[in-house]
């Protein structure tokens, strides 16, 4: 929120733009149909060559020869609490790679379960 804030005061970003290299897209274990739909629009988005994973699997070291990667999450609020309380050594060290979506009505409100894991939440 802190780096939003300064760059709405300064116009300067404070991110480091990276290319574009594969990502994981983090889906759930239930109800697939429903839950895929989103990831399915953003694996569409890709080049073909991101990962799709459910949150039993764990992260693989690299892609493409990149060991730094976007993690997209898109689980819905009723499970991502659970989700986030239970990583596993492959995601703790890759919290700064998430990416947090939510689609529609059937994935609830993430920023509820999201606004009590601040910055350093994890760390």
């Amino acid at each position: 929120m802190q780096d939003y804030q300064n760059f709405l005061k300064t116009g300067q970003q404070e991110i480091q733009l990276k290319d574009d290299v594969p990502s994981v897209i983090i889906v759930s274990e239930n109800d697939w149909d429903e839950t895929r739909k989103l990831a399915n629009v953003l694996f569409g988005m890709g080049k073909g060559n991101d990962v799709v994973l459910s949150t039993d699997h764990n992260l693989p070291d690299s892609l493409a020869g990149n060991n730094e990667y976007p993690i997209y999450v898109t689980l819905p609020a009723t499970e991502l609490e659970q989700f986030l309380s239970n990583l596993s050594e492959s995601f703790l060290g890759r919290i700064d790679d998430f990416v947090f979506f939510s689609g529609g009505n059937s994935y609830g409100n993430i920023e509820d379960v999201l606004k009590d894991r601040g910055k350093g939440y994890w760390h």
